[in-house]
């Protein structure tokens, strides 16, 4: 028994934590105006740096705090690299990644620091958008916006914000991450994900925003998404009935990718949902909660 434990040791994966700060966050917003000036700063009287036109998409980092606006009903986004644009003549196509609470109970505060003002306080599990990275120490904080007004919370006690791949309804694991006697040809092997029980046709859900990298065939696992997330963590979702994204396109927190199914090496209709971290399979229940 001793000898098989060591020996399975070396077999299966240990478990990588791959949640919490920080992100670096962006966004990206479509021009609507016919022109659109680039300025220096965020004022309508600052040097022009730039242009951009109807339909361009341009990411932005930072936003301007609550009370600089102009004309009093914009605010204004720092595009990466360029100047500030009045996000009056723009429309959100990507919104800023979310991040959820995992104290019992955060300090939201008016400057990112714990010597400035609480503001009012957010309780474990809540989500909020994360707008600008502060780096400092010991803590890292994130512009948020808070009751309409811009506000800071210490970026240690959040991480990203997960949902469970599937709807709610469907939250039977049939088989675990780790080793297991395949249910096809007998053997004991590693099982780089989770199997969720689902008809075909379940919608199937991103569990984090990203990129997705793979979209389509990919052998035993049939149809198949796989989903950069950033940060070294990367999602897969295989045996799917459909795929509805392709490669390139960045999706959002809990988008629709696609369809559950029954393709590939499968026994019957289910999700196989698993996680990679820095290049290691890791059990998905450490980075999402199961409902």
């Amino acid at each position: 028994m001793v000898l098989f434990l060591l020996w399975t040791s070396f077999l299966i994966p240990a478990p990588v934590w791959a949640d919490g700060p920080p992100i670096d966050p962006t966004a990206e917003v479509e021009v609507t105006a016919d022109a659109l000036n680039i300025r220096e700063a965020p004022t309508t009287n600052a040097r022009i740096v730039g242009v951009l036109y109807r339909g361009q998409r341009v990411t932005v980092d930072d936003l301007t705090p609550s009370g600089q606006t102009i004309e009093g009903v914009s605010t204004w986004y720092h595009v990466a690299g360029r100047g500030w644009i009045s996000g009056a003549y723009t429309r959100v196509v990507r919104g800023w990644p979310v991040v959820e609470v995992t104290a019992d109970v955060l300090n939201v505060r008016s400057g990112p620091g714990t010597g400035y003002a609480i503001l009012g306080q957010l309780r474990w599990g809540e989500r909020v958008e994360v707008v600008h990275l502060v780096r400092g120490s010991p803590y890292n904080w994130y512009l948020i916006v808070y009751r309409g007004n811009t506000a800071y919370i210490a970026a240690e006690y959040t991480r990203p914000a997960s949902v469970w791949p599937l709807p709610t309804a469907y939250r039977t694991i049939t088989s675990p991450w780790g080793m297991r006697i395949d249910p096809i040809d007998g053997q004991w092997k590693f099982h780089d994900g989770i199997d969720i029980a689902a008809p075909s046709g379940t919608p199937v859900f991103a569990f984090r925003a990203g990129t997705v990298t793979y979209a389509g065939w990919n052998g035993g696992y049939g149809l198949y998404v796989r989903i950069d997330h950033g940060d070294g963590v990367t999602s897969f979702y295989g045996h799917l009935s459909r795929v509805d994204v392709q490669v390139g396109q960045r999706v959002s927190l809990g988008q629709t990718i696609g369809l559950s199914g029954n393709t590939g090496r499968s026994t019957g209709p289910h999700l196989h949902f698993g996680t990679w971290v820095n290049g290691r399979s890791v059990d998905p229940l450490t980075l999402v909660r199961r409902p």
